[in-house]
């Protein structure tokens, strides 16, 4: 039973809101405002078909009782997050109860007589200044943009005015039997764009659903910039979308589904693009909406990963390239139905095209249950056309292997072929007990049926003759290199590099167990490379709390450890650890190099006296050579969580604390920079500061 002063408390909340919708009409008063065109209840409803009458008749009262905390917005321009994050509104709020009205009240009682921006691309002050026939018809700017400026093509702000570079972008977009709803939804989301330069290309495809054709005919008589083409059968969605390029008449090409919808500054942040980067292809973040637009969920993108992209298509939305690099591909095909635009997106970033990826969400991709972006085992067809596209790649460049389905479905594993068979000069490191070295070795030789081996291994009291003869005995080709009480492991590894007669080094702990048949080969596929630097594998650790585990980081803990498996790691836990991927870092446990590309180097760097610090250095040099590291998961091992604790509490803090510090002075140029395989839009979706973050990731001052 609720108290007293709760009820009374609740009461006077009720009788406040009954009260502002009372006064709703009094709001009109205020110069240059009317209030039914800025909260503008048909988009609103637009946004949710589900409402039940009462919300339909009064829908304001339902975007304060509830829209705003479901995402949705009172006005297509009006943006309530950035609003309140540039303007005052705690403090000039006369609504302090209504905490979750507080953005829309301000804007339309005092924002808008201000001149405030309603979005960061709508700037009332230049607007006016450009086109003063709205003040002059006693119009409102934002009223006169929304009404007649975005199908005149005005400029909602200088910063889209003055583009040095205004190319026209032609949105792609074939229509099938669209829902009515969220056609015209998908269809706003292009007219009322920021930026004015652009075409839509909609090509029926045939449709047997009647108000298909009307619709579209409706727009295209709405506005010259929306270009409508039927065709009279339905010839599938390579087809159409080849038309719809067909029609195009712009240097650029988006590619828009007919059921999803780009944010208001997609194609500004585009162009922007365009002029900093002059890119070939340009690719977005994006976030899954249900069929109302309610958030299910962001998805952060790397910047180009080639690798991921052979393991399955992580580009998707929101997808812009040139017009002269799609007819170069020869377009969509319709060898590979379910899967034509993964093909088309392997076959445009070849001929070292250049490529950008905004890390901003400007893509709503909807989700239905029948769709594959929320079940993957609908479609099950396309899964074999991505592989059939795979493969096909795979002849085009040249790269002997097989391309073969995954446990997932959209998932794929590029299997390489070994060259030539190399020697493997395996350096371990025990952070067991070495009494059980042998065993250990003889183990990890069983484990593989790659015999072209030799095993290097630290010369310790505790590892006796007796152990050596026995690795001898099963024709284990072992080498010990002394282990001095002075000598830091980084040293050892060096010396270790310098006996070894391999043309292959792997770097490996004997304190892991190797999961699958296989561990060597999945690594060689990739050292054997001419462009791949390290090669690293997958080590799970159960129920770990040492490192960092997921892609937030704790910037609150200091641990170097937790540090250091952030920097090596966080980018496979964003990127998904079932997948091959090119990474920043390797981990020093489980790697493996070209002996030449190491000893090129110099090695490890003796200055640092953790190998953990070492291999993230010898990374960052590996790179500076353009070369890439790369990640497997094909490679499994399992550690041990006692012993990893063990060895981490046996470091010198001191000796941490000043290879971390090393590490930082060194590299904070490009640590500043960030991981480009690690989308830092992750911190601002968990509301981490980026300044924060870059003090502790980079060691800023």
């Amino acid at each position: 039973m609720p108290s007293r002063l709760t009820i009374i408390k609740t009461l006077s909340k009720v009788s406040r809101l009954l009260r502002f919708i009372l006064d709703y009409r009094s709001i009109q008063n205020y110069r240059h405002i009317s209030h039914s065109r800025l909260f503008d209840s048909s988009f609103y409803l637009q946004q949710d078909n589900d409402l039940n009458s009462l919300f339909k008749i009064f829908p304001l009262l339902h975007y304060m009782v509830f829209g705003w905390k479901e995402g949705r917005r009172p006005n297509r321009f009006f943006e309530p997050e950035y609003y309140s994050n540039q303007y005052d509104v705690d403090n000039e709020s006369n609504w302090k109860e209504f905490e979750y009205y507080k953005a829309f009240e301000h804007y339309i009682t005092r924002g808008c007589v201000e001149n405030y921006r309603p979005n960061r691309l709508f700037d009332p002050l230049f607007y006016a200044s450009q086109y003063p026939l709205c003040l002059e018809t006693g119009g409102y700017p934002l009223q006169h943009y929304q009404e007649n400026g975005v199908f005149e093509g005005n400029y909602p702000c200088s910063e889209v005015a003055e583009l040095p570079s205004r190319p026209l972008i032609s949105i792609l977009t074939p229509v099938y039997n669209s829902d009515e709803s969220l056609l015209r939804k998908c269809i706003h989301s292009v007219l009322y764009q920021g930026y004015p330069h652009w075409e839509l290309c909609l090509v029926d495809d045939g449709s047997r659903e009647v108000h298909v054709r009307k619709l579209l005919e409706e727009y295209g008589d709405l506005d010259s910039r929306i270009k409508v083409h039927f065709l009279k059968d339905n010839r599938g969605i390579s087809a159409a979308s080849n038309e719809a390029a067909a029609m195009a008449t712009g240097d650029y090409l988006g590619f828009l589904d007919h059921d999803d919808e780009l944010t208001l500054d997609a194609l500004y942040e585009v162009v922007k693009v365009i002029n900093d980067e002059n890119p070939d292809i340009i690719y977005t973040d994006e976030v899954l909406v249900d069929l109302d637009n309610r958030y299910l969920g962001p998805f952060y993108k790397p910047d180009y990963n080639p690798e991921l992209l052979l393991c399955h298509n992580y580009i998707t939305h929101f997808l812009v390239t040139r017009r002269s690099c799609f007819a170069e591909t020869g377009g969509f095909s319709d060898k590979f139905s379910g899967a034509q635009d993964y093909d088309l997106f392997l076959k445009l970033v070849e001929k070292n095209r250049k490529i950008i990826h905004i890390p901003k969400i400007l893509y709503h991709w909807r989700a239905h249950a029948t769709s594959t972006s929320v079940n993957h085992e609908q479609k099950l067809y396309a899964n074999e056309a991505g592989r059939k596209a795979l493969t096909d790649t795979l002849v085009r460049r040249k790269i002997a292997g097989t391309a073969e389905n995954t446990e997932l479905k959209f998932f794929y594993r590029v299997h390489r072929e070994i060259i030539d068979k190399p020697q493997i000069s395996v350096i371990c490191s025990d952070l067991n007990d070495s009494k059980h070295t042998a065993d250990s070795v003889k183990k990890l030789m069983q484990s593989t049926a790659y015999s072209n081996i030799e095993f290097i291994l630290p010369r310790e009291k505790e590892l006796g003759s007796s152990s050596l003869e026995r690795l001898l005995k099963d024709n284990v080709d072992v080498k010990l290199v002394d282990f001095a009480k002075k000598m830091t492991a980084v040293q050892w590894k060096n010396r270790a590099v310098e006996q070894a007669e391999g043309e292959i080094l792997a770097f490996f702990d004997l304190a892991l167990q190797v999961e699958d048949e296989e561990w060597l080969e999945p690594l060689l596929e990739y050292a054997q490379q001419d462009e791949i630097g390290f090669a690293r594998g997958r080590i799970d650790y159960p129920n770990d709390d040492i490192q960092h585990r997921g892609t937030v980081p704790d910037i609150n803990n200091l641990s170097w450890y937790n540090y250091v498996s952030f920097v090596r790691d966080v980018s496979i836990h964003l990127n998904g650890m079932h997948c091959p991927q090119h990474v920043q870092y390797v981990s020093e446990s489980l790697c493996m190099i070209h002996r030449d590309k190491f000893t090129d180097l110099g090695g490890f760097d003796e200055t640092y006296a953790i190998s953990a610090f070492a291999s993230l250095d010898l990374c960052l040099r590996l790179s500076e050579q353009q070369l890439e590291h790369v990640f497997t998961p094909h490679c499994k091992t399992r550690g041990n969580s006692n012993g990893l604790r063990q060895c981490i509490e046996s470091i010198d803090i001191e000796d941490a604390a000043r290879d971390k510090k090393l590490f930082h002075e060194k590299w904070f140029k490009l640590l500043t920079q960030g991981d480009p395989y690690y989308n830092r839009g992750v911190l601002s979706g968990n509301k981490i500061p980026g300044e924060a973050f870059l003090k502790w990731y980079a060691g800023g001052k």
